[in-house]
């Protein structure tokens, strides 16, 4: 393996261009010196300035070629950094629209869990009056109440089942599975508040 070879293993094309360009233009230097110095008082003189010369005009002619495999070698790493760029920027395109969709989602969510905590509430209110009877004002309330949240709940079981669904095909797991936990304890508490219902029907109108 040559030294060029190596060069570009290791610093790839555009460094391997570069020390080249470099180490002719020292070489040329070197050469440019040399003619300087070189005396002209004798035939010996004359014609070791005239080597120097041609050594110089073919390193001026190596250094043509170096400074043009280094521009070929810049141009190729401007592609290659404008592929990575177009790369990049696409992508932060799909985030940016995921996490716009990652946050509708949450928001979503974060609203049926909201009403959900409306309707424990009303729940609680009506375990109360359950286990402490008032008069019969406080029934046909909390009959009105119970009838509300069991609208309020059914929506909240279709909000979180097309979440669930939502979530499932911006696979989102972890938010598709809190909505389906959040789904089955709202389904339970409709059960509860269905029963409740059913019981405080059974007992029939306040007496008058």
């Amino acid at each position: 393996m040559s030294k060029d070879d190596r060069r570009r293993g290791e610093g790839g094309e555009l460094a391997a261009a570069a020390l080249s360009l470099e180490q002719e233009l020292r070489r040329f230097e070197e050469l440019a010196a040399g003619v300087g110095r070189a005396p002209l008082n004798s035939q010996k003189g004359l014609e070791q300035a005239a080597r120097a010369t041609s050594d110089a005009a073919a390193s001026q002619a190596r250094f043509a070629e170096h400074l043009k495999s280094l521009v070929e070698a810049v141009n190729a790493a401007r592609d290659r950094q404008a592929a990575a760029a177009a790369t990049i920027n696409a992508r932060v395109v799909e985030i940016d629209a995921r996490a716009a969709r990652f946050l509708d989602l949450r928001e979503r969510f974060a609203q049926l869990g909201a009403r959900a905590a409306e309707v424990n509430v009303i729940m609680q209110r009506a375990a109360a009056v359950k286990r402490e009877p008032g008069d019969g004002s406080d029934r046909t309330e909390l009959r009105a109440s119970i009838a509300q949240a069991l609208e309020g709940l059914g929506a909240v079981v279709e909000g979180a089942q097309q979440l669930m669904q939502d979530a499932r095909e911006a696979e989102a797991q972890d938010l598709s599975r809190e909505a389906e936990s959040l789904r089955q304890q709202v389904l339970s508490a409709r059960n509860k508040l269905g029963l409740l219902q059913k019981h405080l029907e059974d007992e029939g109108p306040p007496p008058s």
